[in-house]
C-alpha cells in the first residue's frame, strides 16, 4: 500500500499582526513558485529580501515562521495556498534506490553547502588550498590529490597494480605529515568537507584515518575512515540487535533462561554499588545494609 503524505496547515498565531501575516503570504507565495532546483541555492537572505521582508528580527513571530518555511521548502517540501494558511506537505520516499538515494543526498548537500559558506570553514578551506614552503619546494592540498587522468593511463599500461597504486592506513593523531607540513587532522578535515553531508564532531571516543599512496610523491588521500564510539538510539539497528526495551521483555517473557536471569541480578547489583551514598551515611540518612 503507497504511504500518503500527511500535509501540515502553518501559519502565525492569532496574536500575529496584520502586516505580518500578509508578508508571510507573499513568502510563501515566492516558495510556491520556486522551481526545486533553485532551493537550496539561495540564502534565507534572498527569500526574505524577495518578500520584501524588512526588520525581520523585530517580528519574532514571522521570523520564526519564515525560516521554517524556506527550511521545509529546502527539504523537497511543496505549498499549497489555503485558509487559515498555507498548506506543507512533506516529500514521499521513493520506492527507487537511486531516487530516494539522489533526495536524501540532496538533503544533506543543503547542511553541507550552508557549512562551506560559513566564514571560519571558508578561511580553513583557503588556507590549506594555499601555498606554503616545506622544505625546498612550494606545497598545497592539491599535492595529496592524484590526477584522475593519469592515474587512468597508469592503469592501463601497467603490468602490475600494485606498481601503480600502493596503499596504506595511517592513524590522525596530533603529529604533522612530514611529506607536506600540514596536520594530519587538517588533512582529514579537509578531505571530509567534501562528503555528502557536513562535517560534525562525533560524542564519545574517535580514531580518525587517512588511506594514503605510497606510490605518490606526496602520497595522495585516496580514502578516508573513522572508528566512533556507536551512536545512541538508531531504531533501525535497536531493533535488530533486539535493544528496544519493550523488544527485549517480549523477549524475555516467551523465553526465560537462567542465563537471563543472572544478568539482570548482576545488572542489578552493580547500579546498586554505583549509587554514591557516603554522604547519605555521613549525614545519617540512610544506613549500610547488614
Amino acid at each position: 500500500m503507497k504511504e500518503e503524505a500527511k500535509p501540515v496547515t502553518l501559519s502565525l498565531p492569532a496574536d500575529a499582526s496584520r502586516q505580518e501575516t500578509q508578508a508571510f503570504a507573499r513568502l510563501c507565495t515566492l516558495l510556491a513558485s520556486a522551481p526545486l532546483e533553485s532551493m537550496g541555492v539561495n540564502s534565507h537572505d534572498h527569500w526574505i529580501q524577495a518578500a520584501k521582508i524588512k526588520n525581520l528580527y523585530e517580528q519574532p513571530l514571522l521570523a520564526a515562521a519564515a525560516h521554517t518555511a524556506i527550511d521545509l521548502v529546502d527539504q523537497g517540501w511543496t505549498i499549497q495556498a489555503a485558509k487559515p494558511g498555507p498548506v506543507f506537505t512533506p516529500p514521499l520516499a521513493s520506492g527507487d534506490r537511486e531516487t530516494e538515494k539522489a533526495r536524501v543526498q540532496r538533503q544533506e548537500h543543503l547542511r553541507r553547502d550552508e557549512q562551506l559558506r560559513q566564514s571560519s570553514v571558508r578561511r580553513f578551506v583557503e588556507r590549506m588550498e594555499r601555498t606554503h614552503q616545506h622544505g625546498d619546494r612550494l606545497i598545497s592540498i592539491f599535492d595529496l590529490m592524484r590526477d584522475g587522468r593519469e592515474l587512468a593511463d597508469a592503469l592501463q599500461s601497467a603490468g602490475v597494480t600494485t606498481e601503480v597504486i600502493s596503499p596504506y592506513v595511517q592513524i590522525v593523531d596530533s603529529s604533522t605529515c612530514e611529506l607536506t607540513g600540514f596536520k594530519l587532522h587538517d588533512i582529514w578535515r579537509y578531505f571530509r568537507h567534501t562528503w555528502s553531508n557536513a562535517y560534525a564532531t562525533v560524542p564519545g571516543r574517535s580514531m580518525p584515518i587517512l588511506i594514503r599512496d605510497a606510490a605518490t610523491e606526496c602520497h595522495a588521500v585516496i580514502g578516508l575512515a573513522a572508528i566512533s564510539s556507536p551512536v545512541v538510539q538508531i531504531a533501525e539497528r535497536d531493533h535488530w540487535m533486539g535493544w528496544e526495551t519493550d523488544q527485549f521483555l517480549e523477549q524475555v517473557r516467551a523465553a526465560p533462561t537462567a542465563d537471563i536471569a543472572r544478568w539482570l541480578a548482576r545488572r542489578i547489583k552493580t547500579q546498586q554499588e554505583e549509587i554514591y551514598v557516603d554522604d547519605l551515611l555521613v549525614m545519617g540518612s540512610c544506613s549500610r545494609p547488614t
